[in-house]
């Protein structure tokens, strides 16, 4: 899953949160894996992330082989 930092309800980390309460991943034990992509540059939106959980964090604009290394 690629979610973005800001979105218009709820912050991404906000989501990859309640997406690790749903039931069928609380029975498996994990979430698939969820990247992070913000525009922010401030540190502590990105150690909210990285503390979160995320598999892989992207400032904007990203490296598009790096993704694809990180998605492999």
């Amino acid at each position: 899953v690629i979610c973005d930092l800001f979105l218009p309800d709820m912050d991404g980390v906000s989501v990859f949160q309640e997406c690790q309460k749903l039931k069928r991943f609380k029975r498996q034990n994990s979430v698939p894996p969820f990247i992070l992509l913000t525009s922010s540059t401030n540190p502590q939106d990105l150690q909210k992330a990285e503390a979160a959980g995320f598999t892989a964090t992207f400032s904007k604009p990203f490296n598009p082989t790096e993704m694809g290394e990180i998605l492999n």
